[in-house]
């Protein structure tokens, strides 16, 4: 918060901030404030003689609001989106294998409004559908179509209100910078990763645009909703989750036998730890400068090359290869 306040300035109290709580989901406790000092008391807490007026301490994570997003203009009023994508880490032992579906748009159903009298109003900034349920306007059927649409969908909308610029933008620049991105959010956070063979995780990542089409990351859900709300995601949810179990299964399935090899060989199954897989012999982890691999892995890595070759080279539904350790691949960057 001090580094924020030194970073603004005089412009500090002006800014608007988002406060979310840790081991949270679904929007739930999120809040929107004005100005550091109600930010302060939210994180810090504040101390008085009455236990009434008492507020404790909070543990969350604070991220400046953005305050310039790119609106949509599906039913004449400017509503604010954003992205929710995911990341499917099909693999992470003994090399880890990512992938990238380019999920759908939720909307916020009441329209964008920055002044102090609509910051409490949570359904104005937080497109979530667990948070757009609770308002009575969802009750509408037309509503609920609205607040969930397609990638093409937002961009076909964009183009009719005259944003041709976005327009380009969401349909043949959007899934690259996603990518991009996503393949940073698996090197950072590498670390944290439990490697044992059998073990996979499905991501949903939030995205959202600036009015000057700049791509920003919220933040990355390990538990994202696959509820079947209204008909675009009766269409899109049943592929991502196919998708995700056929390719976990060709990453690291009973017909892995090299994988499955080292896995029994390596004793992997016994200990894990601080995020990765420990041995006398070996650290496993992303990137090749500081990895060290007996000579089991040098051994059977060019035979997982040769076999993720020919089973990734045609991929269900939506879903994009963006990392292969074992193949060398990592999107925008081979």
């Amino acid at each position: 918060i001090q580094t924020a306040a030194t970073a603004a300035k005089d412009a500090a109290e002006q800014l608007i901030w988002i406060y979310k709580p840790a081991s949270n989901n679904r929007g739930r406790g999120i809040r929107v404030v004005s100005g550091l000092e109600a930010l302060r008391e939210i994180c810090y807490g504040k101390q008085t003689d009455d236990p009434e007026t008492t507020v404790a301490p909070s543990k969350g994570i604070v991220q400046r609001y953005l305050r310039d997003p790119l609106l949509v203009e599906p039913n004449g009023m400017r509503l604010k989106f954003d992205i929710r994508c995911y990341l499917l880490i099909a693999r992470n032992f003994p090399f880890t294998a990512a992938f990238y579906h380019p999920g759908y748009c939720r909307l916020a159903l009441k329209a964008y409004d920055t002044s102090l009298s609509a910051l409490s109003d949570i359904c104005v900034h937080l497109t979530n559908a667990s948070i757009q349920k609770k308002d009575p306007l969802y009750k509408s059927d037309d509503n609920k179509e609205l607040q969930i649409q397609s990638v093409s969908a937002i961009a076909d909308s964009m183009e009719r209100n005259g944003l041709t610029e976005s327009a380009d933008y969401i349909r043949n620049k959007l899934d690259h910078d996603i990518q991009r991105c996503m393949v940073d959010i698996l090197k950072a956070s590498s670390g944290k990763l439990l490697r044992k063979h059998g073990y996979f995780d499905l991501l949903g990542c939030d995205f959202m645009l600036t009015a000057s089409n700049e791509l920003n990351l919220l933040e990355v859900n390990t538990n994202p909703a696959l509820s079947r709300d209204n008909s675009t995601l009766e269409v899109l949810l049943p592929a991502v989750v196919d998708g995700c179990i056929e390719l976990v299964l060709r990453c690291q399935g009973p017909d892995r036998s090299s994988i499955a090899a080292i896995a029994k060989n390596s004793g992997e199954n016994a200990s894990s730890g601080n995020g990765g897989i420990r041995k006398s012999s070996e650290r496993i982890g992303l990137g090749s400068g500081a990895v060290r691999r007996d000579s089991m892995y040098s051994e059977c890595k060019e035979q997982i090359k040769l076999e993720d070759e020919a089973l990734l080279k045609e991929l269900p539904g939506q879903y994009q290869l963006i990392y292969n350790e074992a193949m060398g691949f990592e999107f925008g960057h081979s």
